[in-house]
């Protein structure tokens, strides 16, 4: 790709200076034909910009990027084609990048987590929306001047790494090691993604800004893939005796090989970090609770059909309706019969209420857990009951109870149909409502109500079907509603 030069004119943009080149292309710091501006201006290369695949991907992706708006990201502005290459335009960051930082010789501590802490919140706030970086490096992170303890921090690069990730194979060396070096294990196996990927990465460049070098440190590809998918996770202490031995903890769970004893969210890893300097104990990683068979207080069974079910044994998967009560191990509660009978008259065996809760399981696969003993959403553990309700107001189905590991309680609340839930969501006298887009993309309302005993709770409604016949509910002890959304719905695989 040919290099442009100080004066040249291209999309309208006119060219100051070349700020860097990659395997991607190159960026330029560049006048906005328009606005008394600068901009970053990236030219995707020429192999990129060929790829009819990578044109697609790099279209939805830049769209969807160019709607986040959150101070620790870099913005979008926007984006096309000129002669046949692939061009987006940025908000032009002056300073330097982690990789620069880095270079200009040891980073201090305090420096290392600001920039993973404030990358953290970019990233959780793009989680979400559904989007996924993909490409967590220092590389990435560019510090804003005036440099100082309250520099400014954002990630660039959102809408790029999947499109290319998808479509095409970095052809230089050097790019393949940059990348590869803060990759998670499922990544590199080609599996499918969650924000713990980024987590992650995130991880391995915070464990790069301390040390100086990256975890799984090699020249070869080979070897830094086998870091990742087979070499025990490296002990921070053994690099920085001088750091406090908490951190190796938490070091040990962010970059686990099984994505489920990471962290989910970013802001979750920064705050053990957080806790480590202070001097507070970290837990390596924290066993998930068991939930039991019963009723929290911020539940209103009343108006939103859920009974209260007497304790059956643990680790039974069991599904409420408004008929019976049992488990579907057998594992009765202590005023049920072993048989239920169903909505429709039927008598049925104990199996059936997990086959009953199926459709949810389906429309919510990555929320609820695909078999009795399996772990949903954030590590949690599903109990799906039978219960008797004569206190209904509404007609609904089903409900499956999950409790995560953060003792997070939520519910998936099937109806006959979302007339059925509508009403149930407005015969509460909610606190406050308002629309949104799920991080899967559905567009949904989230209430806020104060059950029993001032216990604050969420409501989330869908409003196209088949996800409208259902209710979503969550409740978190000690945590008000506004920490439920941003701690739970907003990566929530809703």
């Amino acid at each position: 790709m040919e290099t442009l030069t100080r004066g040249q004119v291209f999309a309208g943009f006119v060219i100051d200076r070349l700020l860097g080149r990659g395997g991607m292309g190159a960026v330029y710091a560049a006048h906005h034909p328009r606005l008394p501006r600068m901009i970053a201006l990236k030219l995707l290369s020429s192999q990129l910009s060929e790829d009819n695949y990578f044109r697609a991907r790099f279209e939805r992706e830049a769209e969807l990027a160019g709607r986040l708006d959150h101070p620790n990201l870099v913005s979008v502005l926007d984006r096309g084609s000129e002669g046949g290459q692939l061009w987006i335009a940025m908000q032009l960051v002056e300073g330097i990048d982690g990789s620069a930082a880095l270079a200009r010789g040891e980073m201090p501590d305090m420096r290392a987590v600001h920039l993973v802490r404030e990358t953290a919140k970019a990233l959780d706030y793009a989680h979400g929306f559904g989007l996924l970086h993909r490409d967590v490096k220092p590389a990435n992170i560019l510090v804003a001047e005036p440099f100082g303890p309250e520099e400014r921090v954002l990630l660039g690069d959102f809408g790029i790494a999947k499109a290319r990730d998808e479509s095409t194979q970095l052809t230089q060396a050097g790019d393949m090691v940059a990348t590869l070096v803060y990759a998670s294990p499922e990544q590199l196996e080609g599996k499918e993604l969650d924000t713990r990927s980024d987590v992650y990465s995130l991880g391995c460049t915070f464990f790069h800004l301390l040390t100086g070098r990256p975890p799984y440190a090699s020249d070869s590809p080979m070897a830094v893939m086998h870091g990742h998918l087979f070499a025990p996770v490296p002990r921070l202490s053994a690099v920085r005796p001088d750091l406090p031995p908490a951190l190796d903890h938490v070091i040990a769970r962010v970059l686990a090989k099984d994505p489920n004893q990471r962290y989910w969210r970013c802001g979750d890893f920064v705050n053990d970090i957080t806790a480590a300097f202070a001097g507070a104990a970290t837990a390596p990683v924290p066993p998930t609770p068991v939930p039991t068979a019963r009723r929290r207080p911020w539940l209103l069974p009343a108006a939103l059909g859920v009974a209260a079910v007497a304790a059956v044994g643990v680790g039974a998967v069991v599904v409420v309706t408004g008929d019976s009560s049992t488990t579907a191990t057998g594992t009765t509660s202590t005023t049920r019969a072993t048989t239920t009978t169903t909505s429709a008259g039927t008598t049925g065996s104990p199996a059936d209420g997990y086959t009953r809760a199926q459709p949810a399981i389906e429309l919510f696969p990555q929320l609820l857990p695909a078999t009795e003993n399996g772990k949903g959403f954030h590590d949690a553990t599903c109990n799906i009951f039978h219960g008797e309700n004569p206190d209904a107001q509404s007609n609904f189905v089903y409900t499956v109870t999950c409790i995560d590991r953060d003792n997070l309680e939520f519910k998936v609340i099937a109806y006959e149909n979302a007339a059925e839930a509508s009403k149930a969501k407005d015969s509460l006298p909610r606190s406050a409502s308002a629309d949104r887009v799920s991080r899967y993309g559905n567009s949904v309302e989230i209430s806020k109500y104060v059950g029993e005993n001032q216990v604050p709770f969420i409501v989330v409604g869908f409003y196209d079907a088949p996800q409208s016949s259902y209710l979503v509910e969550a409740a978190w002890p000690a945590h008000t509603s506004d920490e439920i959304v941003t701690a739970w719905f907003d990566v929530a695989p809703l």
